[in-house]
């Protein structure tokens, strides 16, 4: 708004004109000249040379591309079901990407679970596993590049339903167990 300001404070009531032809100027443009007094003989004026002018140019612009337009109208005309095609197989390739592109983004979310079962097994021979209570550690875990984080599957609250057990044990060696809410 305000560099609006300084261009119609500026160029004075021949920004008028030129608002025609940028968008939003031609919006805030004819507030502004009543906010800074042009009186309404020269607003009219100035707005009505502004229209004339611009609906000229488009239609000079209109009439010397009307055989260009022509051209390509008489083109597509000819091409038809092709021209068609063309524009739904544009269409269905970029859907395409973007389906590839999300599909990439879900897989990169996506994190491995680890069953209860597959975590009972592994208590029991006795493999190292860190055991956390915070399912949003094993996300920041993944996002500072510890690859082999999985959480449980269902949390506790599945492993409780199983029926396996819930009670502490003593750590094997080499295991760590941590707990937290």
């Amino acid at each position: 708004m305000r560099r609006t300001e300084n261009v119609f404070i500026r160029y004075g009531v021949r920004s008028l004109i030129v608002a025609k032809f940028i968008p939003g100027l031609s919006t805030v443009a004819p507030p502004l000249a009543g906010i800074v007094g042009v009186s309404m003989p020269r607003f009219v004026l100035y707005s009505a040379l502004a229209a004339l002018l611009w609906a000229g140019t488009w239609s000079l612009l209109g009439y010397l591309a009307g055989d260009a337009v022509q051209h390509v109208t008489d083109v597509s005309g000819r091409l038809g079901a092709a021209l068609v095609a063309l524009v739904v197989a544009a269409i269905v390739g970029y859907v395409a990407v973007k389906w590839i592109q999300r599909r990439r983004f879900l897989r990169k979310l996506r994190i491995a679970r680890i069953g209860q079962e597959e975590l009972k097994r592994d208590l029991d021979v006795g493999k190292p596993v860190l055991i956390v209570d915070l399912r949003w550690v094993a996300l920041a875990l993944r996002r500072h590049g510890v690859t082999r984080v999985r959480p449980l599957a269902g949390g506790f609250p599945a492993w409780r339903d199983s029926g396996l057990p819930v009670e502490p044990a003593a750590p094997a060696p080499g295991q760590v167990v941590v707990s937290g809410s």
